[in-house]
């Protein structure tokens, strides 16, 4: 690990800890981008933003944006990571990611990381891209009277048919934790702490969906579109 490591008194990696705690749950974009930066400073890595490939080669930034990677001319290789840009970032391709090919790129981090450092960040990263889509699509994705999206009725919908989540997954063409988080979220909207309550309760109330054929925004062909 590097040495520029911010630890609490206990030898933890306190902010990593609280990523960890929060990356599925979290409700606001910027507490959760703070987070991940956070976690990423305890690396040694100063900052960050998640892109996509434009056309023509141009990254465009998505959220997440850290204003301290830009115009970095020191950036030190990141292992694992493709080779630095014309910007002087690195970057790591995140696999698994809601829509691809995401990337995330870094300045630093001011020492090179192992490979068990390097698999946990891209762990991490690869959970922060799941959630931040999320989050990123309900502030501008409509929310049907029910409270829930309509991404949250079709899971609800395909559990009470007896589908397992990574089933779910595989239909919307989703990683798992991104269920999980649509699941969580629509629980606490219904005012449930259980996931059978929520199902029960959505169900008595004619508020599921079961198809894809009805909400063509949840194939897999509109990944940008998850309400």
């Amino acid at each position: 690990m590097s040495s520029a490591a911010k630890r609490s008194g206990d030898g933890a990696f306190s902010a990593t800890a609280s990523l960890r705690l929060h990356v599925l749950t979290e409700t606001d974009l910027d507490r959760l981008t703070d987070r991940f930066a956070g976690a990423l400073g305890e690396h040694g890595i100063a900052g960050h933003y998640c892109a996509r490939r434009g056309e023509s080669g141009r990254v465009v930034p998505l959220f997440g944006d850290s204003p301290a990677l830009f115009g970095a001319e020191e950036a030190r290789p990141f292992a694992g990571a493709v080779p630095a840009g014309p910007d002087g970032a690195c970057a790591m391709t995140i696999e698994g990611a809601p829509a691809d090919p995401f990337e995330m790129r870094f300045s630093g981090p001011a020492e090179a990381l192992d490979k068990a450092a390097v698999a946990r960040l891209r762990g991490y990263a690869t959970l922060y891209v799941a959630r931040a889509v999320i989050l990123q699509a309900k502030l501008s994705g409509p929310v049907t009277a029910s409270g829930l999206t309509l991404c949250e009725r079709f899971i609800l919908g395909r559990i009470l048919v007896g589908d397992k989540v990574i089933d779910i997954a595989g239909r919307l063409g989703q990683p798992v934790p991104t269920v999980l988080a649509e699941i969580a979220d629509a629980m606490a909207t219904l005012g449930v702490e259980d996931r059978a309550d929520a199902v029960a309760l959505a169900a008595r109330r004619g508020w599921l969906v079961t198809t894809l054929s009805d909400f063509p925004s949840l194939s897999r062909e509109n990944k940008g579109y998850y309400s």
